[in-house]
């Protein structure tokens, strides 16, 4: 839900408001291209966090000893 939410709703949204409806000027073009590298940004971030987050889960969690079948005899 995150991801989503933090790669597509929010980058989405962001590039709908400050889109120009009409013939843009300098100010639009300005204003859209800070909300294209904010909803970037915004994106890059969602993932990096989701990826640390899952890497300290993963090191957290208590490991297993495998046991290892026992070895053939040799007669």
């Amino acid at each position: 839900m995150i991801l989503v939410v933090g790669v597509f709703l929010i980058p989405t949204a962001l590039s709908v408001i400050f889109n120009s409806y009409s013939a843009p000027d300098a100010a639009a073009d300005v204003r859209m291209a800070f909300a294209q590298v904010t909803g970037a940004t915004i994106a890059i971030i969602t993932v990096l966090g989701l990826l640390a987050h899952r890497i300290v889960r993963r090191s957290l969690r208590p490991t297993r000893e495998r046991r290892r079948p026992p070895r053939p005899q040799l007669t």
